[in-house]
């Protein structure tokens, strides 16, 4: 009950507060994020469903993809904070746009029709890396630039975020939700390619027509954000590292997960299915998310936890679920392969690791980026989106050496491979990483946690917690100056 009271109370401040200039931005989001949830979230199943599928090639090439998304967004990321000139994001978004859009174009041109299960991908794999250059520096630069409309109102960062967030994740809801209704999902390739370009093109125009309603980037303000130097930051990377380990098994929830969907669906419900599951991984993970950002927000209110201890303990049990989630991957792979009946198995009982998938992302996941955005308030999402990224290069690195001949576990299919063993090897490093970062945890909750997130001003330095409250009692009190006393 009182997370339905929030929610709607908090929706309905964010349309109160609505700005005529994100009109102009919110159809360009849809296009993006339509672009997203029919193609590149599920690009396995595109390679999957080619006559030369080559399992290992497949998994290798999306999980580079998702390498160069990273690493773009991480040079957007300096770049966006490092704007200065007028109307400097605009044009970050539009040659953001553009290049997204030639890839897409290039995708086009090069794609198969899926009746005669082809694809050209000697030329498809160069037309989806200009896609992913495009889509890491879009997806930073156009959160960015949404985030600029609300400055002239809210000087408040936490408050202009959570306006940013939440159309953000509104636009994206719907257009997830449509994609699932509408009739995109029976579309082969190449006509899917048309309607998205058509789409994204006809919203582009509408972005570049707000040019006159969009707000000045001369109203911001540039604020430097530092942290105070603390005795042991390694401890910060052992935090980091159990973040890359952790993505390992978002790689493999991104392929493997999906090429087991894509063997037990019939194949004109192939995406339909896919979507589904997907669609079920990040609703359950934004709604977790979400709920664990307002009751941590209420025990703080009630001075009874520190923030950042609970988004510690938030992680943990995100940890303990990535070990559920491979343990059930291990039992439903096992009797895929060599149950009774088991290729005959509904796809439906891929679900529950799906859902649970969904749960490490908006418990464990979510919670690291809370957690270094508290931190590093500029590069926080950067910092957790490279882990991910180091998280591709394992995934990469793990399947190489199985398909060794030492081990053999991964052939030229799904059908030929043990996933099995790989998933044990998953859920054995999951329970590793999990003891490992409860060992980290309980260290920092002993002790006053990190260092104080500061804030230069007109050459004055001032403690976070009298501009942010995160502290333990929410408020800059004689406590609270006992607690920076004693800091490390």
């Amino acid at each position: 009950m009182f997370l339905m009271k929030e929610v709607l109370r908090m929706f309905s401040k964010h349309i109160i507060d609505f700005k005529k200039s994100i009109l102009f931005i919110l159809g360009l989001i849809w296009s993006f994020k339509m672009v997203e949830q029919t193609f590149v979230n599920i690009l396995i199943t595109r390679l999957a469903t080619e006559n030369n599928y080559d399992l290992l090639g497949s998994v290798g090439v999306v999980n580079l993809l998702e390498l160069l998304y990273v690493l773009l967004i991480l040079i957007s990321s300096y770049a966006s904070n490092r704007i200065k000139v007028y109307k400097g994001r605009f044009f970050m978004v539009v040659f953001s746009t553009t290049f997204f859009f030639i890839g897409l174009i290039h995708s086009f041109a090069e794609a198969g029709n899926d009746d005669e299960w082809q694809l050209s991908l000697g030329l498809f794999y160069p037309a989806m890396a200009i896609m992913a250059f495009g889509r890491g520096a879009l997806a930073v630069t156009l959160k960015a630039f949404l985030d600029d409309q609300f400055r002239s109102k809210y000087g408040d960062d936490n408050e202009r975020q959570q306006h940013t967030k939440f159309w953000w994740s509104l636009v994206s809801s719907l257009a997830a939700l449509f994609v699932q209704v509408s009739p995109l999902t029976g579309f082969d390739l190449k006509k899917l390619e048309k309607v998205l370009i058509v789409v994204m093109g006809c919203f582009f125009l509408v972005f570049t027509f707000g040019f006159d309603y969009y707000s000045d980037d001369k109203e911001r303000k540039h604020n430097v954000t530092s942290i105070a130097k603390v005795k042991r930051p390694v401890n910060i990377l052992a935090l980091w590292g159990c973040l890359s380990v952790l993505s390992i098994v978002f790689a493999s929830g991104s392929t493997f997960f999906f090429l087991e969907a894509i063997t037990l669906s019939d194949r004109e419900y192939i995406i339909p299915v896919i979507l589904l599951l997907d669609n079920l991984t990040r609703f359950t993970g934004f709604v977790v998310s979400e709920s664990c950002s307002l009751v941590i927000i209420k025990l703080k209110e009630q001075k009874r936890y520190n923030i950042q201890k609970m988004e510690l303990v938030r992680i943990g049990m995100g940890m303990w679920c990535c070990v559920l989630c491979c343990n059930f991957a291990v039992g439903v792979s096992t009797h895929r392969k060599y149950g009774a009946g088991g290729s005959k198995m509904s796809v439906y009982w891929l679900t529950p690791q799906f859902f649970l998938l969904g749960l490490v992302r908006g418990l464990a996941k979510d919670g690291f980026q809370s957690l270094y955005e508290s931190q590093v308030r500029k590069y926080g999402w950067a910092l957790g989106e490279l882990a991910r990224g180091v998280g591709c290069l394992l995934s990469i690195l793990c399947i190489r050496i199985f398909s060794g001949k030492n081990f053999k576990w991964f052939q030229n299919n799904v059908d030929t491979s043990s996933l099995n063993k790989y998933y044990s090897f998953l859920a054995v490093l999951s329970v590793a990483n999990a003891m490992l970062y409860c060992w980290i945890a309980g260290w920092y909750l002993a002790q006053p946690f990190l260092g104080k997130l500061k804030q230069k001003r007109g050459g004055r330095v001032m403690d976070s917690r009298m501009h942010n409250p995160e502290g333990s009692s929410g408020k800059y009190d004689h406590d609270d100056k006992k607690m920076k006393d004693k800091s490390w």
